[in-house]
Parts: structure tokens; sequence; C-alpha cells
């Protein structure tokens, strides 16, 4: 997991609108007036020695005190339209950081600078008041219902409905909110930003850190994950999705909000909707950041000295009676390791394994939209790269989004809309044999008596086990996905009824992976401290058993394809102050998997290509597998 020490964002906007001038002469009058007026402040103000801020004035050569800090305790209750007590409403005093949250029984107690004071009580979905002190003690305070949230339109299954009108258990998060948290993907972002949503993250390698979503807990033994629909469409493709195209993400969580879906969304539903075109002059917007990630926690490990003395200690502790002769290291030789050291670090090493991690680890983003229309054609579409490195040199993620939405009014009653969302996705790792995870964990085990490197510039070990020796070697794991998500719609208003309306929509996505692990041995040395020049032997590292001896080559394919095929007529109609809708929905759909994959052992030569490999048949695997699969409903 990783966590974001340094951010630097850019929002640049082109707008079509032509700038205006401004005079010279009153620029050159704004910056006098301004530089008199903070001088005049500078000289009229002063701080007190209790830390109060004082007003002075200067008259006739005098200060006299107009004002001095009255600092004063106001309490109160808040409560909605109803007269219920409103829990968690925000209290500030405008202008200041002073400010606290209601309690179960919608009481609040803060603290003001002065009677002058304006609180500010706001709540998610009601309209913000601001109320004056004036010398009060006490406010009483209802809190009325926001038009804007009351009338906001939600996404739900298969249509929207305004919030008034529904009656499950939903919550929403703008795209905006989404976009601004500099993380790889949509999964990291929603992480406490949903009420009822809860996510877990087991890693932070590049390429390998989403999140697990799981909506009001974990509810089965079996699979928990909630179903994605990505524009009324069944994918589970959060991570590929650019971020910063999203324009709002719905979670449905109960019974009734999920009932559209069946069985299908008994673990809640995640409904992704992605920006569209706005009627408009073109509107270009350029989106950037760079930043600095580091370990969320590393041991703080101990040098070669307290190594020694805890050996020691772990001895005597077993055996009170052991005699200096047989604790693991000499008395002497830990007193004056410091200097043996420094004279022979190869016979008395310090090693620091902490030294072959990245702890300022880059991660950037980039994306370039362009959006407008008119009243019969209304487009958006956006190009964005996101890179991120990881804890060591080979590893590192890179991603490309690109994404067009089209919506064209044909006729006064028809409407096509064409929407591709694609990206492309490669990972890089160490050798095929080992990982990321187990270099990192074997750089702490690796005790600091043991040389990682010598002063030569090789490398040693520890148990047979040399971080090193992986990091220097020539194998690899790459991994390249390829996602594409295609929507074709056609809506169709009937004429001679007023708000029916059908629709057709055909939806096409492909996957396709590519994967391949190249492993070359891992070698160490071992230094002969007896010999006279001292000489180094290179020996083979098992990497605690997981890596074999001999060179190998490892590649499979998946290629998965999914076809989408919905139907829906529509009513929606309103009577004066009441609206009748009515939704009739048929969905087909069907998909097809393949895989193939292929190892070759023993290679003659050093190079990649599974022709190159041993031809003997316990050197070699091949296997593959398809599958078919339809729906309808």
């Amino acid at each position: 997991m990783k966590k974001i020490n340094y951010l630097q964002r850019t929002d640049l906007r082109s707008c079509p609108e032509k700038p205006k001038r401004i005079s010279k002469f009153w620029i050159l009058l704004t910056l006098i007036a301004l530089f008199g007026f903070f001088q005049v402040s500078a000289q009229n103000s002063s701080v007190s020695d209790e830390g109060l801020i004082a007003l002075m004035s200067k008259s006739d050569g005098q200060n006299k005190d107009e004002a001095v800090v009255d600092q004063r305790r106001v309490t109160g209750t808040i409560r909605n339209e109803l007269g219920g007590p409103m829990v968690g409403a925000t209290v500030q005093v405008k202008g200041t950081t002073l400010g606290t949250l209601t309690d179960a029984e919608g009481k609040f107690s803060v603290d003001v600078p002065n009677e002058s004071a304006i609180l500010v009580v706001s709540f998610i979905g009601y309209v913000a008041q601001e109320v004056a002190v004036s010398g009060k003690s006490t406010i009483e305070l209802s809190l009325d219902p926001s038009v804007e949230s009351l009338d906001e339109i939600v996404v739900v299954g298969y249509g929207t409905q305004k919030r008034t009108t529904m009656t499950g258990s939903v919550s929403v998060i703008k795209g905006d909110e989404v976009a601004k948290v500099p993380v790889s993907n949509i999964t990291n972002a929603m992480a406490g930003k949903l009420a009822g949503v809860l996510t877990t993250q087991s890693s932070g390698q590049p390429g390998s850190d989403a999140a697990r979503i799981y909506v009001r807990g974990v509810a089965t033994t079996g699979s928990s994950q909630p179903l994605v629909v990505v524009d009324g469409v069944i994918r589970n493709a959060l991570e590929q999705i650019d971020p910063s195209i999203i324009e709002s993400i719905t979670v449905l969580k109960d019974a009734s909000s999920v009932a559209p879906y069946g069985i299908a969304g008994a673990n809640g539903v995640i409904l992704v909707t992605t920006k569209k075109g706005e009627e408009g002059l073109p509107t270009l917007t350029f989106n950037t950041y760079y930043g600095i990630q580091s370990p969320t926690y590393y041991p703080n490990l101990l040098n070669a000295v307290d190594y020694m003395k805890i050996r020691n200690e772990a001895l005597l502790n077993d055996d009170p009676n052991t005699t200096v002769e047989n604790l693991a290291f000499h008395p002497d030789v830990i007193a004056n390791y410091a200097q043996l050291h420094a004279e022979d670090p190869d016979k008395y090493p310090d090693s620091r394994a902490r030294d072959l991690v990245h702890f300022n680890i880059p991660i950037q983003k980039h994306d370039l939209q362009i959006s407008g229309g008119t009243n019969t054609l209304r487009y958006f579409s956006s190009l964005g790269y996101f890179g991120q490195e990881g804890l060591f040199d080979k590893v590192n993620y890179h991603r490309f989004n690109y994404n067009l939405s089209l919506d064209a009014k044909v006729t006064k009653t028809t409407t096509v809309a064409l929407s591709l969302l694609g990206s492309k996705e490669k990972t890089n790792d160490l050798d095929a044999a080992s990982s990321s995870y187990q270099i990192f964990r074997s750089s702490y085990k690796f005790i600091p008596t043991e040389a990682i490197y010598y002063s030569n510039g090789l490398w040693g070990q520890f148990a047979g086990n040399s971080p090193v020796a992986v990091l220097n070697g020539e194998g690899y794991q790459t991994n390249d996905r390829y996602n594409l998500m295609t929507t074709v719609s056609v809506e169709q208003q009937i004429p001679w009824i007023q708000g029916l309306s059908v629709k057709g929509s055909f939806s096409y996505d492909m996957n396709n992976s590519f994967n391949k692990g190249w492993h070359i041995p891992f070698y160490y040395y071992t230094i002969d401290l007896n010999a006279n020049p001292r000489t180094f032997t290179q020996a083979i590292s098992t990497q605690e058993g997981g890596a074999p001896a001999y060179t190998y080559l490892s590649q499979s394919m998946n290629r998965g394809q999914r076809y989408n095929y919905q139907a829906f007529l529509n009513y929606s109609r309103s009577f004066g102050q009441h609206d009748i809708t009515g939704l009739v929905v048929a969905e087909a759909r069907n998909n097809d998997n393949m895989n193939m994959s292929a190892r070759r052992n023993n290679f003659a030569i050093g190079i990649d290509e599974l022709s190159l490999g041993s031809s003997d048949k316990n050197d070699f695997d091949n296997s593959g597998s398809s599958s078919v699969g339809a729906q309808l409903g």
C-alpha cells in the first residue's frame, strides 16, 4: 500500500471567449493603492503580549485601543425541518477554522472570538445558514432541505430517478471527487467516500494494487464482490477506466435498489457513468500531476552490533551459564566492531538491506479532454496516461486510456449514440521465478553480519538467498492488457404517444492479455577469507527453494469477448405535480473466452523465444482451454 507525500497538480482550460484588455493605467493605479493599503495596515495593527489581536488607531501621535478580543462560548441545538435533531451537522465560525459537530441530540458547543462572530451551520442535503452571535449564548436553529438535492438526478438500474422519488438505499459520488484523488484506479479512489462501502487493499505493487470492494460488509463465504455496471452495461472493468472521465458513481445497497439485476446484485451494484458532451463551444482541458510515493511501512532493522548483542542475549536467556567462548559473538568483537568493519568490511560486514529499496517513488498522470456540441451533435473525447514506478528498478506500471462519446439527434425524434472506452496496460516485474513481494521480504530478513555486497562490488548471500542476485539478474515478467468497451444505441420517440420511447443498444467488449516470464538462474558469490589474495566462488541461489537452477520461458495469452443486446420500452410523462413512469427491459448477453499457455525449460542459449528451448518432452508444456456462455432476461 502506498501514500502520497508530495503532489503537484495543474489544470489548464482553454475558453473560446475573447479575453478583455485591461488598461496599463488602471493596473498601475491598482498596484499603488494596494501598496499604500498594506503600508497603512502594517502601521495600524499590532499583537499584544497575550497573543490576542488588538485593533489600534493612530491619532495625534498616540495609539488608543479600539477593541479587544472577547472570547465566549456559544451552545445550541440544530434540528431538521421535522423538528428532529440533526446529528453530525457542522457548526463553524465564519472566516476561521474554529468549529464543531452536533452530537446525537443535535446539540453543539463552540468558542467564538467575539460577540460579532457569525456561525455557519451546514449539513449535506440541506441549505446552509448563517447566524450572528450578537451577544447570544444559546442558539436554536432549524435547517431546510436543499431544493437542488431533492431534484438531483441519480443513476439507478437501467435509468435515472429524482432523489425525492427514491425509496432504496443509494450512495453517490461525483466524478470530480474521484478524479482529484492521486491513485491508480477507481477502486482506490472510492475508499472512505461512500457510506456502506468498504475497501481493502492487499498490495501496493504497481499494476496489482486494486482494492477489493464490499457493499455493507462481507455477506457470503463465496464471491462477495459487487456487480459492476458501466454506462448501463454489466462490465467488470473498474481498474481499466480513467478516473478523470467519470461523471458519477452510484452504489445500490439494498434489496429494492438492486432488484432489477436479480441474484447478480446480491452483493450490491456499482453503477459507473462516464462523461458525455454538452452543448456549447469546444472546451479543451488538460490535467496533470506528479507525485512521490513511499512505502507505508518498513521495519526498523538492526545494525550488526545490535544484532550480535541480541543473539548473545538470547543464548544467555536460554542458558545463563553459557560461557563467553560459547556465545555466538565474542564481546570483544562487538565492542570493537565499528573499527573492525572499517578495516575489513568483507570479514566484518554491516549490511543495510534497506538500501536496496526505493523510498521515493514517482507517480504521474496526464490527460487531455475536449468536449462541446450543438443542439444536434454533442461530443466528448479524451486521451490519458498514468505511470507508476515500483520499489525496485525493474518494477513499474503504465496505462494509456482513450475515450470517445458521440450523441447525435438525427431527426426530431431519433437519437443515435456511440461510446468507445479503451485502455492499454503494461506491467513489468522481476524475474519470473521471484516477485517484488518476495524480494521485499527477503531484504528485511537478511541479517546484517552477512555481506549483501563485498568491497569489490560482487554480492553475497544469507542462507542461500540473495536479493541482489534477483535484482541484478536478466529475468523478467511482463503483462500486456488491451481493453475495449463499445456501445451503439438508437432511441426513437413515438410521436403519436407523448412520453413513450423505444431504444435498442448493442455493446461489444474485448479483453486481451499477454503474459511472458523469463527466468535465468540467480548467482551469488562466497568468499574465502583464508586465501591470499581472497577468492570469490560463484554459486546458484534457489531463493528459498522457489527458483530452479535452469533457464525457462513461459508465455500465455487470454482473450475474452462479450456481446450485450438491450431493448427498452420507456414511458415517462408529467401531469401537473404528478409523474408517471414505466420501463420494460429485455437483455441478452453472450461471451466467449479462450486461453493458451506454453513453457520451455533448459535453454542452450540465452534468447527468450519458445522455439529455442529444449525439445525434450520433459522440458516443455502446452495447455489451453475455451468457454462460452449466454444469458437472457
